[in-house]
This record gives structure tokens, sequence and C-alpha cells, in this order.
């Protein structure tokens, strides 16, 4: 979480950054959430995470994506170090 707060502080205003939980516990999902995250949050059941998890082609977590206004999939990644660099790429910072 610290290099995705630092990514997100990098990048303010340039780039909307979203999160989605597959966290069961709601104490410690909100306790993240007061703690450690500034960007929208968003947590699905895992019950229902199959289609998006079909449709993104995501087979491990995390999974990090970078998606244009359009809609786009510009990158995707599971490592946030390549996911910093990627954007340094896509933003040319």
């Amino acid at each position: 979480m610290p290099e995705l707060r630092r990514i997100n502080d990098r990048y303010e205003g340039r780039i909307n950054m979203i999160g989605v939980s597959l966290d069961t516990d709601d104490g410690k999902w909100q306790s993240a959430l007061d703690s450690l995250m500034s960007w929208r949050q968003f947590r699905v059941r895992k019950e229902d995470a199959g289609p998006v998890s079909l449709e993104y082609g995501i087979t491990a977590i995390p999974a990090y994506f970078v998606i244009s206004a359009s809609g786009e999939i510009l990158g995707r990644c599971s490592d946030v170090a390549e996911l910093s660099r990627m954007l340094g790429k896509i933003i040319n910072d």
C-alpha cells in the first residue's frame, strides 16, 4: 500500500486510482480504507468476482490495470514497481 500511495500522490490530478477488494472481513477492510487508502475503493463478494475476472483476464491478485478515459486497457501487471514504470512511460513523467 505505501507504494500505491506514492503513485497516487505523484500523479494526483492526472490519474484516477480505483481499488477493488475481495476482502471478507468488514472491520479489516474499513481499517485499511481509513489508514492506508485515499482513493476510491469498492468491495466485491468473491462469488460475484467471476465475470469481472473473466472479462479482464485476472488470474492472480493483485492485478493492476492502466485504463484510458475511453476504457481502453493501456497496460496490465501484477507488480506495483512495474505499474509505476508503466505510468511513467504513459504519462511521460
